[in-house]
């Protein structure tokens, strides 16, 4: 197999073999790949793991097991008060402001993200950190 390299990665594979961690191209390609599968991995465990807490939704959901709020304001205030009885009061005042700006976000912009059809059609996924 003959593989061709930018520049930059060539010198990033003589930089790790200069630095004594390996002894070879060939053992520093090994363990890229080696972490890639596991990147892989992980990332099939979560989305496995995310479709298993959906369906546990939707399924909480068809028993009657949830909650309606009149607004986006009610469902912030019980976030809230959830939020104080668990965490430190700092740390709930700060999650609780940006979970704040999150929901005027979304409430704003209901088609915001990213279908997630994979889990459940009609499911959209907002990155909490990333909007």
């Amino acid at each position: 197999m003959n593989i061709t390299l930018t520049p930059e990665l060539e010198s990033f594979i003589n930089e790790k073999i200069q630095s004594g961690l390996y002894n070879s191209p060939g053992e520093v390609l090994r363990e890229g790949l080696r972490l890639l599968r596991e990147r892989d991995e992980l990332q099939r465990w979560r989305k496995e793991e995310l479709r298993r807490e959906v369906m546990k939704g939707v399924e909480q959901m068809r028993n009657g097991q949830y909650r309606t709020y009149n607004s986006a304001e009610e469902l912030a205030e019980e976030v809230i008060r959830e939020a104080r009885a668990e965490f430190n009061f700092e740390s709930a005042s700060r999650t609780i402001n940006e979970l704040t700006e999150k929901f005027h976000l979304l409430a704003n912009n209901p088609m915001l993200g990213r279908t997630e059809h994979d889990y459940i059609i009609g499911l959209r996924s907002f990155p909490y950190k990333n909007m």
